[in-house]
């Protein structure tokens, strides 16, 4: 009987041990294996997403964007245009300036040039004579360039006349002017004298202006070239000292005289029929070095 209880309760202890939970050879539970796949298939996902995602993006960007736009605008545009400047512009606007004044000079020059060879053919190349003390001239005394008006462009002075009139106080000259292929005589009032003493100069004062001198006797007109013709500046009576019609005392009239011509220079003295001291070798050999230098501009 006892033997038959026993074996009844082994049974009921076999048939409870069936709810318990299976385990693996090494003793833990089959759960805890399952449990332990879930989280490490969650760990997996959520770490996948990090290591692929957020790399690539900030990457990308940072190769190929930024650093090929910057590169390219500095090595293409920038050295492109300077290049160009350099090599089209500069050189083209020196060189123009320098091959139109040349031309210009030419122009003007060999205009010259015809007018002095015109008066030599009537008049001949410059010539002294000498009587008594005085050393005269005849032909093409004086020819020189002279900027009247300061514009830049000179006009040519020529003074000449016939061999008959040697000594007798009486030349003629010429002011010739060029603008823009055109030749210009100026006023003959200020391009011929006559008179008792015939004698002009060409002055340049301390501040710059040049004026055409024609002194007869006791009179002096002080002439400029303006707008294209000589007219009048001053006119003075230094024997009734008055200057442009005003009446002076003799101080106050050699104060205002000596004033003007302070530091001035004489360009051209016409008084060329009656020079001294052999001085007329000098005034032909100015008269010959203007023509070369014409002849030099004009080829």
């Amino acid at each position: 009987m006892k033997k038959k209880i026993c074996i009844f309760l082994c049974l009921l202890l076999m048939l409870g041990g069936c709810g318990t939970p299976a385990r693996n050879n090494s003793g833990e539970s089959l759960s805890t294996d399952s449990s332990k796949q879930e989280e490490s298939s969650a760990s997996q996902e959520t770490s996948k997403p990090e290591e692929s995602s957020a790399p690539q993006e900030g990457s990308k960007p940072e190769e190929s964007s930024s650093p090929q736009e910057s590169s390219k605008s500095e090595e293409s545009s920038a050295p492109q245009e300077s290049s160009k400047s350099e090599e089209s512009s500069v050189p083209q606007e020196i060189s123009k300036p320098e091959e139109s004044s040349q031309s210009a000079n030419a122009a003007w020059a060999s205009a010259y040039l015809d007018i002095i060879e015109e008066l030599l053919a009537e008049y001949g190349e410059g010539q002294t004579m000498t009587y008594q003390i005085a050393e005269g001239f005849y032909g093409l005394v004086i020819a020189q360039l002279v900027d009247f008006d300061g514009d830049g462009q000179p006009e040519l002075f020529c003074g000449f006349l016939p061999e008959e009139m040697a000594f007798q106080n009486e030349a003629y000259q010429r002011i010739y002017g060029y603008d823009s292929g055109l030749i210009t005589l100026f006023d003959e009032s200020a391009g011929h004298t006559g008179g008792v003493n015939p004698i002009s100069r060409v002055k340049q004062t301390k501040d710059g202006t040049v004026y055409l001198i024609q002194l007869d006797g006791r009179t002096e007109d002080y002439w400029v070239l303006s707008d294209g013709k000589f007219s009048i500046d001053h006119h003075v009576v230094k024997d009734l000292y008055t200057w442009d019609e005003e009446q002076l005392n003799r101080e106050t009239f050699e104060a205002r005289y000596n004033d003007f011509w302070t530091d001035a220079t004489t360009l051209i003295d016409t008084s060329y029929f009656t020079v001294k001291e052999g001085k007329g070798v000098q005034v032909l050999s100015d008269t010959q070095e203007t023509i070369e230098y014409l002849q030099e501009l004009a080829n």
